[in-house]
């Protein structure tokens, strides 16, 4: 019943498939990749890289980016995205969330993209809002808050979050 759900492109079924570490789903797996889209897509590609690790996690990482950097997906699509980036250590998928936090995204998607990057860092605490200095400058503008403008707000906060980084 589950390999029906992934051949129909449910991310339920694949992450279900991808728990009971079900390799002999790869292939329906991947043919579901191919055809599906936003957190359907997500929870595909982190089944493939969990059953498949030696599959090269880049590629999974690139098909959870494009989600993330993808124009017109609901905001809780990018933060699963987002979140699905914790579990890999490549340059590119760290770029992606840095832009992510910087970018016009919407907060809890920033909020996920920094949270993402401080587990990937091994930076404890990992929840944002113990970092009171970034949680600060991704939420939305306040009276008394010294920056205002939106762009310089994303770039402050990454460059702290990058001093923060092992």
């Amino acid at each position: 019943m589950l390999i029906f759900g992934v051949q129909n492109g449910d991310g339920d079924a694949a992450s279900a498939l991808a728990a009971m570490g079900e390799t002999s789903a790869l292939p329906d797996l991947r043919t579901a990749l191919a055809a599906a889209s936003g957190g359907n897509k997500v929870s595909i590609a982190q089944a493939i890289n969990y059953l498949s690790p030696e599959e090269g996690p880049s590629t999974m990482a690139k098909v959870l980016i494009s989600v993330l950097e993808a124009r017109g997906q609901h905001w809780s699509t990018i933060m699963d995205a987002a979140m699905g980036l914790r579990a890999f250590k490549d340059k590119e998928s760290e770029e992606a969330l840095l832009r992510a936090v910087e970018g016009e995204n919407h907060y809890l998607v920033k909020c996920h993209s920094c949270e993402s990057l401080l587990v990937r860092w091994g930076v404890e605490p990992s929840k944002i809002q113990w970092h009171p200095a970034i949680f600060g400058l991704i939420g939305d503008v306040r009276e008394e808050d010294a920056i205002k403008d939106k762009a310089e707000r994303g770039r402050e906060a990454v460059r702290l979050l990058n001093q923060l980084k092992t």
